[in-house]
């Protein structure tokens, strides 16, 4: 299947996950009542990267961010000198790197047009369709959340599983193809990508215990004293159950939408 599904009503998705667990069933009736839609995620091993990245682009192109599109060519550009830091050759990443770039600079072009959104929705879904495409994408994030590890290792250190060096970790669970995200993985792929854009994240965790209540953690910019640097910052939604992630939106009324489709 797809990369990446078709925006569906939340209501197929409480379907879906019961099948997956019928406990989750009240935990996921309750979240239809927040978030209107979804979009499943293909779990080959990467769906964490992907639903970052692909949410990363769709935030993007929303008419408000729209204006970021240029700085972010030049900042996503700019972090391939952190790859150079840790001593990755630029002609073993450069391939991958321009695959994000390119998408980047297509919405940058598209977003001029009158007709742009529409446009760029159907271009970041195509480009996640694409095999090659979405896997050099997915691929670059990994050597990004790699690379801030190792460049910023005193703030994480304590965050490391036990045992594992820094070099270790980032082979095994960081760049190692089809590795699923673990909670560091994710932490340092918001702090590299989506927090530089002022982009926050919320993420919904479901678990197996009795109840209609999901626990919720907002990633976000925050000072010393934890206030928010950007109170009114562009909110990406995750959905999270074991080893799975999903995409949540609260109103996308105006997104085309699929009702039918499944992902599994």
């Amino acid at each position: 299947g797809p990369f990446i599904g078709e925006l569906m009503s939340s209501h197929v998705m409480s379907k879906e996950y019961a099948k997956a667990d019928p406990v989750y069933l009240s935990k996921t009736c309750a979240l239809t009542r927040i978030y209107s839609h979804y979009r499943p995620v293909l779990g080959d091993g990467n769906c964490g990267w992907s639903a970052v990245a692909f949410s990363y682009f769709e935030k993007l192109i929303e008419p408000a961010n729209q204006e970021m599109l240029h700085s972010e060519v030049a900042r996503i550009t700019s972090l391939n000198n952190l790859l150079n830091t840790v001593g990755l050759q630029e002609w073993a990443h450069e391939d991958i790197v321009q695959e994000t770039i390119d998408l980047l600079k297509e919405l940058s072009r598209m977003s001029e047009s009158c007709q742009a959104l529409e446009s760029s929705k159907k271009l970041i879904l195509q480009r996640f369709s694409e095999f090659g495409v979405a896997n050099s994408i997915v691929y670059h994030l990994r050597l990004l959340a790699s690379a801030w590890l190792k460049t910023n290792l005193e703030h994480y250190k304590d965050f490391l599983p036990d045992g594992l060096t820094v070099e270790e970790y980032s082979r095994n669970w960081i760049e190692a193809v089809n590795q699923e995200i673990d909670h560091l993985g994710m932490v340092l792929l918001i702090d590299v990508l989506l927090k530089p854009a002022s982009f926050s994240v919320e993420i919904v965790y479901l678990d197996k215990n009795e109840g209609s209540h999901s626990n919720t953690h907002l990633f976000r910019r925050e000072d010393s004293n934890s206030v928010p640097i950007d109170p009114g910052s562009p909110v990406i939604h995750l959905l999270y159950r074991p080893s799975h992630y999903d995409i949540l939106y609260k109103d996308a009324i105006s997104m085309p939408v699929m009702i039918t489709s499944t992902l599994k």
